[in-house]
């Protein structure tokens, strides 16, 4: 059977606002007695159609004259305990009914969520009296209802109400599942954050108190509290997490976690506390959360942040008008036409769903991001690949150009001797022409085992790293007349093969450069080894990074991509500056993993 609308969402033009007279403050030991017939109390004239509780522990009563068109008086919202008081036909004794999430349930006047309180069928003239106890502020309305349209509506509104509950409970298992396949702790905390509003639903609904934590009426404020605490929890680490870097230092998202210390705070404090204090304060530390977060966020989108600019939607299409038609239902008492028992309820929902889409967006942002990351990274691998080959090309030209130049002249002036030799064997003049060959021969295969040692330097199998070193300085100054000095303490037993080799060879670049470019005199360098990282620094009183002269360093030629491709394979860093000798300072750190342990690398 299909309810009409206003049966199954609010109470319609049947059920009136009922008017009563208000009297605050009211100490709960004070019983209906003293109420009704001391001079001690006495009701304001003033009618009213609706009263704001206050925080603390007193009573409001309310005092309705004159006949009730209905046999269900329905407070609203749900509240703590609220006592209906009446005298009927031939008696003065006062008929007592009890509602409330602090009742037992088996209690209550009528088993339901609502604050529902039944009239006798025999009421007399006399004033309806209502003790009303909420320390926390609501803003409370009385309507009468008939028995069978309250019936209807309850059922109407628990059939809605389930299913809303449901669309919570499914969209939680959602976001378990897929935070537990992608082990992405954004939708973990997600999770938690709808189940903290599922919980905090329950409770304002009246529903957890009625069939939930039925047996335990004394936990309800308990949960309520624990719900409101654990959202903002749960609802700040998910923001942060949502859009943090991949390298971003957790301490950054610092204004999003004062939220969770504020509900430690609160969790302490409600050892001594009253609990009306304690809900309040979490109530305060919401605000404050979604403040945070908003400024946070807001921050972060307006500088440029596609997440945060993602995460900004839900905050502002679901949450402030959400968050605001909440406050103005529960705490102003204002009224939504045919959406007014289960505003809540869809609100929560609306934001389940919108923050759910949220992070499957940032899912389809971070594979973006990744994609265009691999093309970057495929990009630089083959910019790096050609910068290698070309470095290789430039290595056997200069080779080429140096047997050609070198060794292949000194081979001519062998070969041409050989033949003047060979024509004047009859002379007797050859004995003079010997020195002269083996003196070309001499230097033609110094000229070979020079480019040999370059293109494979034997001597750090021989000598050792620090040898070689020193011996690549001891040839710049011998060659170069440039003035060296060396720093060099290295353990070279913690050293691979290859990395003696890549350590060499930066070297190695970073003499060629200033011996060729850099017209330097003199030359600084230290090589120390602190047991972590190697540390190498060279420089020279050149002409420096912009010397301006065409035989300058180069910066971005063949020999600085050498030292680059050789520090990336050891996982190190380098820099190119300006030095304080005034020409080019190369700076090398190179973490030390590269270490041989009983011959074994590790």
């Amino acid at each position: 059977m299909l309810l009409p609308l206003d049966t199954l969402w609010a109470a319609g033009p049947d059920n009136p606002v009922l008017r009563f007279q208000l009297l605050r403050d009211v100490p709960q030991d004070v019983d209906i007695e003293t109420v009704c017939c001391s001079s001690d109390y006495r009701f304001a004239d003033t009618l009213h159609t609706a009263v704001a509780s206050h925080y603390g522990e007193r009573s409001l009563w309310l005092k309705l004259e004159g006949p009730v068109s209905g046999d269900l008086i329905v407070l609203k919202p749900a509240l703590d305990e609220a006592t209906l008081y009446v005298q009927t036909d031939g008696s003065q004794d006062w008929t007592r009914y009890r509602t409330g999430e602090l009742v037992p349930i088996d209690e209550r006047a009528i088993r339901s969520p609502f604050m529902a309180l039944p009239l006798p069928p025999d009421l007399s003239d006399a004033p309806i009296f209502i003790r009303i106890v909420q320390p926390t502020r609501v803003t409370i309305s009385l309507r009468a209802w008939e028995t069978p349209a309250f019936r209807a509506m309850q059922a109407g509104d628990m059939t809605f109400k389930t299913f809303l509950f449901g669309f919570l409970c499914a969209t939680i298992i959602y976001n378990g599942l897929v935070a537990f396949l992608l082990r992405d702790s954004a939708f973990l905390f997600n999770a938690l954050s709808i189940s903290s509003l599922l919980i905090l639903s329950l409770y304002l609904s009246g529903y957890g108190a009625a069939y939930v934590w039925a047996a335990w009426p004394q936990w309800s404020n308990f949960f309520s509290q624990a719900s409101i605490g654990l959202a903002s929890v749960f609802g700040s680490f998910f923001m942060w997490i949502f859009v943090r870097g991949p390298r971003e230092p957790f301490g950054r998202g610092w204004p999003l976690f004062i939220a969770p210390g504020l509900v430690v705070m609160g969790a302490l404090a409600s050892l001594v506390l009253p609990y009306w204090r304690i809900q309040l304060w979490m109530l305060i530390t919401a605000a404050i959360t979604f403040l945070l977060a908003l400024v946070f966020i807001g921050r972060r989108a307006l500088a440029g942040d596609t997440k945060a600019r993602v995460l900004l939607i839900p905050l502002t299409l679901a949450m402030i008008p959400g968050t605001g038609i909440v406050a103005a239902q529960k705490i102003l008492g204002v009224e939504f036409p045919r959406l007014d028992n289960n505003l809540l309820e869809i609100t929560f929902c609306l934001e389940a769903l919108m923050f759910s889409l949220a992070i499957a967006s940032r899912v389809r942002l971070s594979e973006i991001a990744a994609r265009e990351s691999s093309n970057k990274l495929m990009a630089l691998r083959n910019e790096s690949a050609a910068r290698v080959i070309a470095a290789q090309d430039a290595d056997r030209q200069r080779l080429a150009k140096e047997l050609h130049d070198g060794v292949g002249q000194d081979f001519l002036v062998v070969l041409g001797n050989l033949k003047r030799l060979g024509r004047e064997t009859e002379s007797g003049n050859w004995k003079q022409a010997v020195p002269g060959l083996i003196q070309s021969a001499t230097t033609a295969l110094d000229e070979l085992r020079r480019i040999s040692k370059d293109m494979h330097p034997a001597s750090i199998s021989h000598l050792g790293l620090k040898k070689a070193i020193e011996a690549l300085f001891e040839n710049l100054e011998s060659s170069s007349q440039v003035e060296t000095s060396l720093t060099l303490s290295l353990d070279e037993a913690r050293l691979t093969g290859e990395a003696k080799l890549h350590i060499y060879r930066i070297v190695q670049e970073g003499l060629s450069n200033i011996s060729r470019h850099s017209g330097a005199s003199r030359c600084r360098a230290s090589i120390i080894d602190d047991g972590t990282r190697l540390s190498l620094s060279l420089e020279d009183d050149g002409t420096g990074l912009d010397g301006g002269s065409a035989s300058g360093p180069p910066t971005s030629g063949l020999g600085f991509t050498s030292i680059e491709e050789r520090v990336r394979s050891l996982n190190g860093s380098w820099a190119v500056s300006n030095g304080e000798l005034g020409g080019v300072r190369i700076d090398v750190e190179i973490p030390m993993p590269h270490v041989v342990c009983e011959g074994t690398e590790r």
